[in-house]
């Protein structure tokens, strides 16, 4: 037995603003910070463990 799957004509070709809103650049530089604490921290934790070492 066949069966058929329908899906709108626009689905996954939704337009999208050059320009972002608000919150998603509130997003974009949440992530940022996040990436660059962590980054941050790894970049401490070696250096300690570098100093330690030595």
């Amino acid at each position: 037995m066949a069966t058929r799957l329908s899906v709108q004509s626009n689905f996954g070709h939704e337009s999208q603003d050059a320009e972002h809103s608000g919150s998603d650049n509130l997003k974009r530089n949440a992530w940022l910070a996040l990436f660059a604490g962590s980054f941050l921290f790894w970049v401490l934790v070696v250096t300690m463990v570098w100093n330690l070492w030595n």
